[in-house]
């Protein structure tokens, strides 16, 4: 899938590089590096047979194409899907179980599209310690990535839609989730654990986009941390801070989406409690919608343009026409009094609003003040007492 249209055009930014550890176990010494492309003309037209031949520590490249099985990784492997010109490599389950399951430690999945799984089953289904994955998508699956009993993975970049929840934590602990995209899901992200089990907690879950019918699901005691300390940096929607995540709806009435953000440092000004025990201390706040007021100022009775003239919108904002008489405020959504003051024409003050709309034009005609010399002599008219 295309990232620049995900989720209604937005583009993703990818910060995080595979761990470390893949990269030594795709490049230490004996590694092989092993190919896979449906059409053939590689080592093999099947994922599961190139995991069934490798060894720990090898790299299974997987190029475009459909593949309809369910894959279990079951060795420390670097899987990748290489997008040869038509899309990620697809793996299509069938309705049968999961599509792609990780079954053993220090694994790096990166690149696949993960799809149709059964009922109760999940696109790609970790059960996992130590693991990355990285820049997959997942659809029409019951859960889109499950986390099960798995602690100390990496999950990250993946684009989570029309699943019944995005992400699914189930009694997994000390994990990273982070710049991910999770739209049109049931859930953006569900937790579970239950009397009997370890908690989902010590999850660590910041600057990822959830747009879905509800944010969170909670099941159980669950302790986790929503945000990192706020400092400088672009975040998952082109803000200028990291933070916690953008908790948003598709109606437009998400947290994250009306929200007061006074400071305009797209933090919003309030934490969003998602439990007694959850709060994301610095949730995003949507970016204010970019408008413009363009017009030309004019002579009322000439027509002709005036450059030069001072306008100001709201007596906040100001500026001057240039040698057309053409001028124009980039401002948000709302509305504006814009005022001319100029000695030599009379007062102009007109309102506009931009609400809902990216460009409103609004010409200004000025009338000019009569001007001219006054003879003659000043007399006594009369004389008093």
């Amino acid at each position: 899938m295309d990232r620049n249209n995900f989720c209604g055009g937005r583009t993703l930014r990818i910060t995080v590089g595979i761990m470390m550890l893949g990269l030594l176990l795709a490049g230490g010494s004996g590694a092989a590096t092993i190919t896979v492309n449906a059409s053939g003309g590689a080592d093999f037209t099947r994922i599961q047979d190139a995991i069934n031949a490798a060894s720990n520590g090898d790299k299974i490249m997987v190029g475009t194409g459909i593949y309809n099985e369910n894959v279990d990784v079951n060795k420390q492997l670097l899987l990748k899907g290489v997008d040869t010109g038509n899309g990620k490599p697809v793996v299509d389950a069938g309705k049968k179980g999961d599509a792609i399951t990780l079954s053993a430690d220090w694994i790096t999945l990166e690149g696949f599209n993960a799809t149709n799984a059964s009922s109760w089953y999940s696109g790609i289904m970790i059960n996992s310690n130590h693991s990355t994955v990285i820049g997959n998508d997942v659809s029409r699956n019951n859960q889109g990535i499950f986390l099960y009993y798995s602690n100390n993975n990496n999950i990250s970049a993946n684009n989570a839609t029309s699943n019944g929840a995005g992400f699914f934590l189930y009694s997994s602990t000390n994990n990273t989730l982070h710049d991910n995209n999770a739209c049109n899901n049931i859930y953006a992200i569900y937790l579970f654990s239950n009397t009997y089990d370890v908690p989902t907690s010590n999850n660590t879950i910041y600057n990822n986009f959830f747009n879905n019918s509800n944010g969170l699901g909670l099941i159980g005691t669950n302790n986790n941390f929503w945000n990192i300390t706020s400092n400088s940096g672009t975040n998952i929607i082109g803000g200028s801070y990291l933070g916690g995540n953008f908790w948003g709806n598709p109606s437009g009435t998400g947290f994250s989406q009306t929200c007061i953000d006074s400071e305009g440092d797209g933090i919003c000004d309030s934490s969003y409690v998602l439990d007694a025990n959850n709060t994301d201390y610095l949730p995003l706040a949507a970016l204010p919608k970019v408008r413009f007021i363009n017009g030309t100022v004019k002579d009322n009775y000439t027509g002709n343009s005036l450059a030069g003239i001072t306008v100001s919108a709201n007596l906040t904002l100001s500026t001057t026409t240039n040698a057309t008489g053409f001028y124009s405020f980039s401002v948000t959504d709302g509305s504006y009094d814009l005022a001319i003051f100029d000695i030599r024409y009379y007062t102009n003050t007109t309102t506009v609003s931009t609400i809902g709309q990216t460009v409103v034009w609004q010409d200004i005609e000025l009338i000019k003040k009569p001007t001219g010399n006054i003879s003659g002599s000043v007399t006594r008219c009369c004389t008093l007492g």
